[in-house]
């Protein structure tokens, strides 16, 4: 790009500046890689209720920090009240800060954000969570006891 003043006054007379060029900003930051190899999977099914939620990928093309977040909720729109997430996540993994109900359908999302502000994230994902352990069944009855009556 290419600028100069040129200044007129009131008989007409005029001045010019120097032409000067300049140059725009190339804004080349790229939003990290996709996020990959969620786990558990979307339609996952028997989760453990003490799941934690990996991915990969989300690194920074320009080798620049990077942060994750992850959000839970047995609502896909994650409003519900039992809603997890964590906007600080320094590894590609989120531990839920308690268990998981048993057989519950969850959905979570991840993302990594650069410290541009670029984002990438993967969909909403669902899984299952297991039906639960069964209670142990009650012990048998003690045998019979054969042995006459002592006198």
């Amino acid at each position: 790009m290419c600028w100069r003043v040129v200044a007129r006054d009131s008989r007409g007379a005029s001045a010019e500046s120097p032409t000067w060029r300049f140059n725009t900003a190339f804004d080349s930051n790229q939003q990290p890689q996709a996020i990959v190899s969620a786990v558990p999977a979307d339609r996952d099914t028997g989760v453990a209720v003490d799941v934690v939620l990996r991915w990969q990928g989300g690194q920074d093309p320009e080798g620049g920090r990077v942060t994750y977040i992850a959000v839970v909720d047995s609502l896909p729109d994650f409003s519900g009240p039992g809603r997890m997430a964590d906007s600080s996540l320094a590894d590609p993994q989120f531990d839920p800060p308690r268990d998981l109900a048993n057989s519950t359908t969850y959905y979570w999302r991840a993302s990594a954000r650069d410290s541009v502000g670029a984002l990438s994230e993967t969909g909403v994902l669902r899984f299952t969570t297991s039906v639960g352990d069964e209670p142990p069944p009650p012990p048998p009855p003690p045998p019979p006891d054969n042995r006459p009556p002592s006198a």
